[in-house]
């Protein structure tokens, strides 16, 4: 694991490297500004935009946790964009693309449920208990269907 951090940041020279001997060093530093500039925007941007994604949400009734999460996903982008990089860079537009965003979540999503579940099971099999149970929800009967013997009389005051 210790090589990553080592590879990663020497990828990243190489990268700009390569990009600086093809467009020139002022574009490529052109391109690492308005990157970072870029960033700083979605980061400033993005936090209200989530507060009033998960407001509307909370107002309309709804759960306010996907707005939230797309949110803190698109400020992960920008802070992507911010730091110097090309595969930083590369991750975070990939990040601003909502159908790719989504999936992410949703892989990130499963993954943790999947460990959560296993952590569940371990914890419930060293407890010794294992409860195996098994419902169903059974839905209320309609008014329309109550016995009409059942029903009180108006009162006549």
């Amino acid at each position: 694991m210790p090589l990553v951090f080592l590879l990663f940041p020497a990828l990243e020279i190489y990268l700009y490297v390569v990009l600086g001997g093809a467009i020139g060093a002022w574009a490529t530093i052109g391109v690492v500004l308005g990157a970072i500039v870029g960033g700083l925007a979605i980061v400033r941007f993005q936090g209200f935009s989530m507060l009033l994604g998960a407001r509307r949400a909370l107002l309309e009734g709804k759960e306010p946790a996907g707005p939230i999460i797309e949110g803190v996903a698109v400020l992960i982008a920008g802070l992507l964009l911010i730091v110097p990089g090309m595969i930083s860079d590369v991750l975070g537009l990939l990040l601003l693309v909502p159908p790719l965003r989504r999936a992410l979540i949703g892989l990130i999503a499963k993954s943790i449920s999947t460990r959560l579940r296993g952590t569940v099971r371990a914890a419930a099999a060293e407890a010794g208990e294992i409860i195996d149970v098994t419902f169903t929800e059974v839905p209320p009967e309609p008014p329309s269907s109550i016995d009409s013997t059942q029903r009180k009389p108006p009162d006549p005051r």
